[in-house]
């Protein structure tokens, strides 16, 4: 592995603008490769639903594979939800027969968090417009999560979502919140909340769960790859439970 426990691959959309923030879910010893493929570069339904074919998303799995990844992960959260179960799947196994390589979609990765928090009934904070977290409530449903209220934050743009200050998404967060809800799903594969959310968890008194910190958790779940990280939140600290 050249000097790396191990190597994470990451199909990343042109606009993403977060980069670094998967990087602070990883301890020093893995690597992120990152391969980018084009989007439309807005955050409306139909948009989305193009950005989710597979012809770009199977291009960059192309070039990735020539940088022999472990685990292949999908960076784009509304690519992975607005078909459905059904079309996450078909996506994540599109990128598998392509490559070789086992790959995990950031929507399938929440799922498989909100279940290792033990949580049924979450609420949803959502950077998209209503129509869109409409798609990802239904996905969560699909697979016996219930949301007990949401917020959409209705931003049109990644760039919309990278200018996002602290305090701005602190606000957001407590409005999204409902005292029924077992944890906070944070919805958007651009979202940058590693350096806040053990205080997120202190003021809510729940788990947070953000699309690329449950994307690089799964990942090191599927190399094995134990990360206790007592400043990232309560879902980086589960698995101690089970070492």
């Amino acid at each position: 592995m050249g000097g790396d426990r191990a190597r994470i691959g990451l199909l990343w959309p042109a606009d993403g603008r977060n980069d670094k923030e998967f990087w602070q879910w990883l301890p020093d010893d893995v690597a992120l490769l990152v391969a980018r493929y084009e989007v439309g570069g807005t955050l409306d339904l139909e948009q989305l639903e193009r950005d989710a074919e597979l012809d770009g998303i199977l291009a960059a799995a192309h070039l990735l594979r020539h940088a022999a990844p472990d685990v292949i992960t999908l960076g784009d959260c509304a690519g992975s939800f607005v078909g459905g179960k059904v079309a996450d799947l078909k996506q994540s196994r599109a990128v598998e027969e392509a490559t070789g390589v086992h790959t995990i979609s950031m929507s399938s990765a929440l799922v498989a968090a909100v279940s290792a928090l033990k949580a049924r009934r979450v609420a949803v904070l959502s950077p998209y417009a209503p129509k869109v977290t409409e798609r990802f409530l239904g996905y969560l449903s699909e697979h016996g999560i219930t949301a007990d209220h949401n917020r959409s934050m209705s931003r049109v743009s990644e760039t919309e979502i990278h200018a996002m200050s602290v305090e701005d998404w602190i606000c957001e967060a407590q409005q999204a919140d409902c005292s029924t809800a077992q944890a906070l799903v944070v919805a958007g594969g651009g979202v940058s909340l590693s350096s806040i959310i053990t205080q997120l968890e202190i003021d809510l008194r729940k788990p947070v769960i953000t699309g690329p910190g449950a994307l690089m958790w799964a990942a090191l779940a599927r190399l094995q790859v134990h990360h206790y990280a007592d400043n990232r939140g309560a879902l980086y600290g589960a698995e101690r439970q089970h070492d």
